[in-house]
Parts: C-alpha cells; sequence; structure tokens
C-alpha cells in the first residue's frame, strides 16, 4: 500500500514532484497519498466531492508545559494563526485624558499584570508570556484599569499640557 512504483520512462517516483529541485520530502509523499487514499474511501462512500486541493487539517497536540497546541494546515501548509502579540494597542487622547484599550483573549484578570514605568510607559504582561508596552504622549497618572470582555481599558490623567512655542534658530 506505501511501496513505491517506479516509472520505467524516467525513473522517477510515479508519486513524487519535482519542483524544480531534486529534495523530495517523505513525509510529503506520504501526506499526499494519505489524501489521495483518504479521497478515494470518501468517494466510496459518498459519491463525488471537491478536490482536497482545500484540504484544512486541525492538529492538537500537548505542549511540554501541558497547555494545548493548535496547528492549522492548508494543503499540508502549516498556516500562522494571528497571536495576542500582533494585536496592537489603541491610544486615544480625549480632552485630559489618555485612555489605552488593548485585546487579551482567554486572560483571567487574575494573570493580568499593569504597570506604568517614569509616568510615560504602559506595560501589560500576562501569565501565558504577552507583554505590550505602549510609549504614552507625556506624563500621566493612573485612573482606572478595567477589564471586561476579553478587553482591556486604561484610563489615565494628563500630566501635561499639549502646547506648542516656537524656537529661535540661531
Amino acid at each position: 500500500m506505501f511501496g513505491k512504483k517506479k516509472n520505467n520512462n524516467n525513473n522517477k517516483d510515479s508519486n513524487s514532484k519535482d519542483n524544480g529541485n531534486n529534495f523530495n520530502d517523505p513525509f510529503a509523499e506520504l501526506f499526499e497519498r494519505m489524501i489521495k487514499e483518504q479521497e478515494e474511501l470518501l468517494r466510496s462512500m459518498f459519491g463525488d466531492f471537491p478536490s482536497a486541493s482545500n484540504s484544512v487539517v486541525t492538529k492538537v497536540t500537548v505542549g511540554p508545559d501541558g497547555k494545548p497546541k493548535v496547528e492549522k494546515f492548508v494543503n499540508g501548509v502549516p498556516v500562522e494563526e494571528e497571536t495576542q502579540n500582533d494585536i496592537e494597542p489603541e491610544l486615544v487622547e480625549s480632552g485630559d485624558k489618555v485612555i489605552v484599550t488593548m485585546e487579551l483573549p482567554n486572560t483571567k484578570k487574575e494573570n493580568i499584570s499593569v504597570k506604568l514605568r517614569n509616568k510615560t510607559k504602559l506595560i501589560v504582561m500576562t501569565e501565558d508570556g504577552l507583554r505590550k508596552e505602549v510609549q504614552l504622549p507625556g506624563p500621566v497618572s493612573p485612573l482606572s484599569a478595567r477589564y471586561k470582555n476579553g478587553v482591556l481599558s486604561c484610563t489615565f490623567h494628563k500630566d501635561y499640557q499639549d502646547s506648542e512655542e516656537n524656537i529661535v534658530v540661531e
């Protein structure tokens, strides 16, 4: 069932694909054969269905830390999911307040640490290793931090004035 058939014409495996290089991944070939066999089995049971060219496979494993790791593959190629580190915080200045909002999905309130460094930098850390630093537009004093429905909102009072001065060039 998993044996390779030789093509007498060019002495290459009939199941291998040459993509311009001579590297043939045996696991890729095995994976392709498994998909084809699965298609044939399903076709024999349910009739014709769309090709596996749009196959999505989800692999779930348990890491050494005991946490589940979910990987998605489309057509046998790993798909990178958007991670929490890719989520950018939103900073809004409104009157005498500065509001920073960020998504922290799947995080418990008890596992969030919020710090203000030198009155100008907000640092948010979670127990699962996420760390976000937000440079604030000027010195601030903390007013509140709320976490609801996966969204952290930190409100600060501005300790600075929006101003503009002309500087004489000598």
